[in-house]
Parts: structure tokens; C-alpha cells; sequence
């Protein structure tokens, strides 16, 4: 008589779960036909709005390194990999490097700026010409921030909130993404 109460509880308990997997079961079901249907349109989209997304990364980056080089210097050497973007350009001064780079930090889109090297080897495929006596060129590299963080602010606008710019030592990367 015990084994049978138990057995009747069980089974009561038991009925519960069962509708709750039919249901997940249904649900998962669903999910599949969808996906069998629209996931390859779901997919394409996914893949374009991230490579469009690169690619104004890209432009916009290029956009503000030149806007904020100092009148006379160029950048002679960029590359850029998601949200990272590395430049080269010769600087004058080491007082001059330094302020571009803040004023790069500055910048409300960008999540965090990197010196990488400063002084005459840093571009090994474009050494420094014996003409540009006392130039150095600076290698940097400056990451964006998610959209998302960016959420009410405009674009042009910049911060004075603190913080200097993290040194890096050549070689190693402190950008942890």
C-alpha cells in the first residue's frame, strides 16, 4: 500500500514536468522550422551590418587621427582590425607626440589609447630619412568604443574627464578585448 502512494505521488509530481518539456520541445520545434526558413537571410544580414560596421570604423578613425595631428604632420602608415586602429606618423617633438595622443583620448569615441614606440625604428619598412635630423616617429594605436557606450553623446564632442594615457611598452599588447 506504501509503494502505491508513492507511485501515485511521483506520477502526480511527474505530470508537471512532462507538460513543461512538451512545451520546450514545441518551442525548440518552432525555433528550428524559423531558423530553417530565415536563418541564411538572418545570417547575411548579421555578417553586412558587421562588416559595415568595420568599415565606418575605419573611415571615422582616419577622420579623427587627421583631425587632431598637429598642421604639418602627416600619418604615413595606418591599419586597422575591428575597433583597433594603429597609425604611424613623425612627430618633431616628443612634446608634440604627447599632446596628440591626448587629444586622442580626449575624444568621447575613443575607449583607450596606447603609445607603441617613439624614436627613429619605429616602422621597419619606413626608416626615418637623414634629412628629418631630430624627428622621431610615434606608433600608436587607440581602440573605439561599443555604440552602445556612446548613447547620448554626439559624436564631436570630447571630454575632459581625466586620465592620462596608458604607456605601453613596444611589443606588448595591454589591450585586453
Amino acid at each position: 500500500m506504501e509503494k502505491s502512494a508513492e507511485v501515485d505521488r511521483l506520477l502526480e509530481a511527474h505530470q508537471p514536468l512532462e507538460k513543461s518539456d512538451l512545451e520546450a520541445r514545441e518551442k525548440v520545434a518552432a525555433y528550428e522550422d524559423f531558423m530553417k526558413q530565415h536563418g541564411s537571410k538572418i545570417q547575411y544580414r548579421k555578417s553586412v551590418e558587421k562588416l559595415e560596421e568595420r568599415r565606418v570604423l575605419w573611415s571615422e578613425g582616419l577622420r579623427l587621427v587627421n583631425e587632431k595631428l598637429p598642421a604639418g604632420t602627416e600619418l604615413f602608415r595606418s591599419e586597422a582590425n575591428g575597433r583597433r586602429m594603429d597609425g604611424w606618423a613623425v612627430f618633431s617633438s616628443g612634446s608634440e607626440a604627447a599632446h596628440f595622443l591626448e587629444s586622442l583620448k580626449k575624444d568621447v569615441r575613443v575607449k583607450g589609447v596606447f603609445l607603441d614606440c617613439f624614436g627613429t625604428n619605429c616602422a621597419e619598412d619606413a626608416p626615418l630619412d637623414k634629412k628629418e635630423d631630430g624627428k622621431k616617429i610615434l606608433h600608436f594605436h587607440f581602440t573605439w568604443k561599443l555604440r552602445s557606450d556612446q548613447d547620448g553623446q554626439s559624436p564631436s564632442s570630447t571630454s575632459d574627464g581625466g586620465g592620462t594615457i596608458q604607456d605601453q611598452k613596444p611589443g606588448v599588447d595591454n589591450d585586453l578585448e
